[in-house]
């Protein structure tokens, strides 16, 4: 599937928080950069430092971390409400937009990539005859870029020290690891070492 989903880039003034008078102008720029005079940039400076307040950037951060974004997921509602609020806040703070059409959003695509549950089955023949592994107990699934419909399985050891020659043997292939427990919780140092070794 392929979305489309804003993108924001963002600079907070957050020496402006800790309160008192402001602090020292930074650095001059170099005698390239086109700036006002010395005392206007100044003044100038420690105005837009005085508007800016802890409590606002408080409310800002609530809103942004809030339960009522669900995580801002990508794609999802709670990113175009997060992506809204900014282009408001930036519209309020007289910013002139530079996306796409004369507005705040620039979107491109984006390629998910998912498990099929109805089609998410492991097993193997044995000498008792075929087995069925259940998701969740007996195996967790990293989803690659690769479909994997009846492809071939290559173990690659446990999943703290993988094998050395996995190279070699599994490429085009879906790599097994053993591990005790489900290796996304916890530290995942394991998890880590099978990703590197993949």
């Amino acid at each position: 599937m392929r979305y489309s989903f804003p993108v924001f880039f963002v600079i907070l003034g957050v020496g402006a928080c800790a309160g008192g008078p402001p602090t020292q102008p930074a650095p001059a720029p170099t005698q390239r950069e086109a700036v006002p005079p010395a005392g206007d940039y100044s003044r100038a400076t420690s105005r837009a430092a005085a508007t800016i307040t802890p409590g606002e950037i408080l409310e800002h951060i609530e809103f942004l971390a809030s339960d009522e974004l669900a995580g801002r997921d990508t794609p999802s509602p709670g990113l175009e409400a997060a992506a809204e609020y900014l282009a408001a806040e930036f519209e309020r703070a007289g910013l002139e937009p530079a996306g796409d059409d004369g507005t705040f959003f620039q979107r491109f695509p984006y390629t998910r990539t998912a498990m099929v549950p109805e089609r998410r089955r492991v097993g193997y023949q044995g000498p008792s005859g075929a087995q069925e592994f259940e998701f969740g107990r007996d195996y967790y699934v990293i989803p690659g870029q690769q479909i994997a419909d009846g492809a071939q399985a290559v173990f690659g050891g446990p999943a703290a020290q993988p094998a050395e020659d996995l190279a070699q043997v599994a490429r085009g292939k879906v790599l097994l690891f053993a591990t005790d427990g489900n290796p996304v919780v916890g530290t995942g140092e394991a998890l880590m070492s099978a990703f590197q070794a993949a």
